[in-house]
């Protein structure tokens, strides 16, 4: 009985330090790809997939990239993971694994699929995925606030987004992974994130990017408030509030001229294809974990 009593103070205790939970890892978008045939569940290419995903998570707990190969012939699956910069292997690990959980529930008998969120990144195929830039599908991520100066703010950013690309590509002590900002104004900044999986450091990382910002440009121009392109071999993302660092920034700390509720919307195109003018805002679901043989606390953030 004692021992009960004990572990109902110390739950009491634990709720009472709680902190407010935002969420963690906000989902983008994902794509399923069928052009190189489907999976049956519990086929043996289901279950290299399993274990591959299984592989990959485990590695997040050790470093921000990583890639495994899983089984033989036909049945054999390549997959790979990318968070970003900033994180650390704890928050990369969890943000795998929802990234491994959610892309096996959205496509569930594709042999080739990607699944982004704002932190990471799981990838796998049925093919040779390492070390070659691939572009498509993209994913465009917007906010529907525009910038009050396209004109200037588009002037700074293009400077400062060519400087990080070169970073992103030619440094190679970064590992693909190069951040930026410029003062647009007295009271407004730019801050640019621009990185590749280091597995394709160099040529082919300054293409993906460049390409990336090209369809940025095709998309919205440099009117938009935040704006971000997500392929499978490299990001490129702006915004008017700091891009990394984003666990321990809250909506209280939001600067007064960005609306902390305006957040991404999300279109997934295999293609060069603008974003419709209006969409639906992205739900995104987390946890923070807090004594986890306790249990998680949940939290739900809704954005429009």
């Amino acid at each position: 009985m004692e021992r009960y009593t004990n572990l109902l103070i110390i739950c009491l205790i634990s709720l009472y330090f709680i902190k407010p939970c935002y969420s963690q890892f906000q989902f983008i978008s994902e794509y399923c790809i069928d052009t190189n045939g489907n999976y049956t569940a519990n086929s043996t290419y289901h279950n290299n997939l399993k274990f591959m995903l299984s592989s990959l998570t485990a590695q997040a707990n050790l470093s921000l990239f990583n890639n495994d190969t899983v089984g033989e012939g036909f049945d054999q699956t390549y997959g790979l993971f990318m968070c970003r910069g900033d994180l650390s292997v704890t928050q990369c690990h969890d943000c795998v694994v929802e990234a491994s959980t959610t892309i096996l529930k959205k496509c569930p008998t594709e042999q080739e699929a990607v699944v982004w969120f704002n932190q990471c990144m799981v990838r796998y195929a049925n093919y040779y995925i390492f070390s070659l830039f691939k572009e498509a599908p993209m994913v465009y991520a917007w906010s529907s606030q525009n910038v009050s100066d396209p004109e200037t703010f588009g002037e700074i950013y293009s400077k400062t987004v060519d400087d990080l690309i070169m970073q992103s590509a030619y440094n190679t002590s970064s590992l693909g992974y190069a951040t930026g900002q410029a003062n647009v104004t007295l009271f407004e900044a730019v801050y640019v994130l621009a990185q590749c999986t280091p597995d394709i450091v160099g040529s082919q990382c300054e293409r993906c990017l460049r390409v990336a910002l090209r369809n940025m440009g095709g998309c919205c121009g440099t009117k938009r408030v935040r704006l971000a392109m997500y392929l499978p071999s490299c990001w490129l993302r702006y915004d008017q509030i700091p891009v990394v660092g984003e666990f321990e920034v809250s909506a209280a700390s939001t600067p007064s001229s960005i609306s902390s509720s305006n957040s991404f919307d999300a279109k997934p195109s295999s293609s060069s294809l603008p974003p419709p003018s209006s969409s639906p805002g992205n739900k995104f679901t987390s946890y923070c974990r807090y004594f986890q043989r306790i249990g998680k606390i949940w939290a739900v953030l809704d954005f429009e």
